[in-house]
């Protein structure tokens, strides 16, 4: 029934992970989770393809030497996670521990996807020739290195993947399963590096999720980025990762400090947890928390791991979970909070960057008409673009930016009508404005 659902690949992936012996805790949803990963694997092959094809470029005739000269941080870390990972996965098939190595596999293709890939999105899509191969040479590198791991746990699809990769790049061995078994190097593991991107993960994940409380979309460039620690590893971590960071949040600048100015610490007394503990004596209890300062009732639960007190004659013993504890942030200000500190964004806008908003929002209007209209990359089109009075004056800084990106040989940006007809056009409303877009 599994194999017939969600195909024998599944069946082995998920129920390799059982040891012999163990109870099985059948999950259909987990099941379900197993095989989204799968696709995940898929993806990254059919990227590497379709990078590839776009750049012109056989990621496996790569010059190895020269393209370990120009990795940066990124790619440094996928590296590091490779090498890591072949080394334990390595260790654990020698000792016939085979359900232990599933895990290891899995969390590095899904950190392929997740981390890497969406870090060099850009350099990959519009960076300089060295910039594409070094994306190009890494993801196929690691991919092929995971799939020769992962074949053994789910021979059909690795199967598939080498195929294509086979065909597409003309790779010499038959199957993966005729592959050797690679040696890992040990010096291109980075812990360091590794616990370094887990911080930078953290504070992106944070800065995404307050641009979405403030309803900004990812290619609205935000001010700043504010984040508050006193752990030095966190702050160094920070200093270090700062640019991708910026290009992972669409920042235009990070602070790094012990606390934001002005941010003043509140405590409340959650009376869902002290009214039931203390009954009668919560009103009094609740009174004598209002009158302390939350430096003093926190600084003793740190210390101590409760905040005690007497009320008529009654010891009362306060913990972190009996209290409501947040942050009054000033404006323009926006707070979260992660593992070592916190984050914030700057929320005011001005014209530079609404004129940056529109013109990436343009950007991808003219890149999906391109796609509708069957236009290939190095395809050169003639693009009008009309716009208000008001929005020209935000956005004409960045119209040699359109031009180059959408892959515009002429381009007529202003608020009139084009002089001649052209063949492709669209009308959408961003935040307002009314854009037009022809193209032939």
């Amino acid at each position: 029934e599994l194999i017939d659902k969600h195909g024998a690949d599944t069946l082995r992936y998920y129920m390799g992970q059982t040891n012999a012996g163990q109870e099985i805790n059948f999950s259909w949803d987990e099941c379900s989770n197993k095989t989204r990963h799968l696709h995940i694997l898929w993806n990254v092959h059919r990227f590497l393809i379709s990078l590839a094809k776009e750049n012109n470029t056989n990621p496996f005739e790569l010059d190895k030497n020269l393209m370990g000269e120009l990795l940066g941080l990124e790619e440094k870390y996928i590296q590091s996670k490779l090498h890591r990972t072949g080394i334990k996965v390595t260790n654990l098939f020698d000792q016939f521990r085979f359900d232990e190595t599933i895990s290891w596999i899995e969390e590095l293709f899904l950190e392929l996807s997740r981390t890497y890939i969406q870090m060099v999105r850009d350099k990959s899509a519009i960076g300089s020739k060295a910039e594409k191969d070094v994306c190009l040479f890494t993801i196929a590198q690691v991919l092929i290195e995971t799939v020769k791991l992962f074949a053994p746990v789910a021979p059909f699809i690795t199967e598939a993947i080498y195929q294509n990769l086979k065909e597409e790049f003309d790779l010499k061995e038959e199957s993966i399963h005729h592959l050797r078994w690679s040696e890992f190097d040990s010096k291109k593991v980075d812990l360091e590096l590794e616990d370094e991107l887990e911080v930078a993960k953290q504070v992106i994940q944070q800065g995404l999720n307050l641009r979405e409380k403030a309803h900004l979309g990812l290619r609205w460039p935000v001010k700043e980025l504010v984040v508050a620690s006193r752990d030095k590893v966190t702050i160094k971590a920070v200093e270090k990762l700062r640019k991708i960071i910026e290009r992972q949040v669409n920042v235009k600048g990070i602070s790094i400090l012990e606390e934001l100015p002005g941010v003043e610490l509140k405590v409340k007394s959650d009376y869902k947890k002290i009214g039931p503990k203390y009954e009668k004596l919560s009103p009094k209890i609740i009174a004598k928390l209002a009158m302390e300062s939350p430096e003093t009732i926190l600084g003793h639960i740190e210390k101590e791991g409760t905040y005690k007190f007497q009320v008529d004659g009654v010891l009362v013993e306060i913990r972190k979970d009996d209290l409501i504890i947040n942050n009054e942030v000033p404006e323009p200000y926006l707070e979260s909070s992660f593992r070592k500190g916190f984050v914030y964004i700057d929320t005011e806008r001005n014209d530079e960057l609404d004129g940056e908003g529109f013109a990436r929002e343009i950007m991808r209007l003219v890149q999906h008409l391109r796609k509708e209209a069957g236009l290939e990359k190095q395809d050169q089109i003639d693009l009008v673009i009309q716009v208000s009075n008001e929005l020209l004056g935000k956005i004409s800084k960045f119209e040699s930016d359109i031009k180059e990106k959408v892959g515009a040989q002429e381009i007529e940006l202003g608020s009139g009508q084009p002089a001649k007809k052209l063949k492709h056009n669209v009308e959408k409303k961003i935040k307002k404005e009314e854009i037009k877009i022809w193209f032939t």
